[in-house]
């Protein structure tokens, strides 16, 4: 990741001969095809992200508000993608990141249940598919 650290140090007289100086630091944000390049996702992705409200640029820049991402927006799009990965649709996502580790813990166990369930249906459409294709072999 380029997740550096810019600094810029002022020297600023306080009178006196007395001088103190302040560091600056501007953390380095990454463009939309950084980010999806880094996070391999489609720039599609990130924009429909953003659309929804769940994933927001730090920033916008430039004449043309080109969409700015920093390190914890970085972070989140990985949680996010750790969660589609598990199954989670993104309505309970976007839930989960914007509520408390009690609730997420809910929404976690409401997803498993979900899953489970899809499992099971699948298990039966399966077995019906097998049913079938004997069915046609049988007929030949």
């Amino acid at each position: 990741m380029h997740n550096k650290i810019d600094e810029m140090v002022l020297t600023v007289p306080l009178g006196n001969s007395t001088t103190v100086e302040i560091v600056e630091s501007q953390e380095k944000v990454l463009s939309v095809n950084e980010v999806c390049k880094i996070a391999n996702i489609s720039r599609k992705t990130l924009f429909y992200y953003d659309k929804i409200g769940l994933l927001l640029p730090k920033r916008r820049i430039g004449s043309q508000h080109t969409k700015m991402y920093d390190k914890n927006a970085i972070h989140k799009l990985h949680q996010i993608q750790m969660y589609k990965n598990a199954g989670l649709l993104l309505r309970e996502i976007r839930e989960i990141l914007s509520d408390s580790k009690e609730h997420a813990y809910k929404y976690l166990q409401k997803a498993n249940v979900r899953l489970t369930n899809e499992q099971e249906k699948i298990k039966i459409q399966k077995e019906n598919l097998e049913i079938l294709l004997q069915e046609i072999k049988q007929g030949e």
